[in-house]
């Protein structure tokens, strides 16, 4: 019986082991999605802000064609 138990143990903290690794890779992985969220973001504001540029940019071009029509 003591043969038994000590083998139980010893694949308990053999799970233990690999549930910590799971742990520390789950860890890895969210901060992965972190990086890449923010990532994400910063490019929807270079989106955000290119576009309030090119509206800022064709402002005069506009003017340009109120003033000499072209048909």
């Amino acid at each position: 019986m003591d043969t038994e138990m000590g083998a139980i143990t010893n694949d308990m903290q053999v799970m233990r082991g690999t549930v910590g690794g799971i742990s520390q890779n789950v860890a890895v992985v969210r901060n992965n999605v972190m990086n890449i969220s923010t990532a994400i973001d910063r490019m929807g504001l270079e989106v955000l802000n290119m576009s309030h540029d090119m509206g800022r940019i064709s402002k005069p071009s506009r003017s340009m064609n109120k003033m000499f029509p072209f048909p």
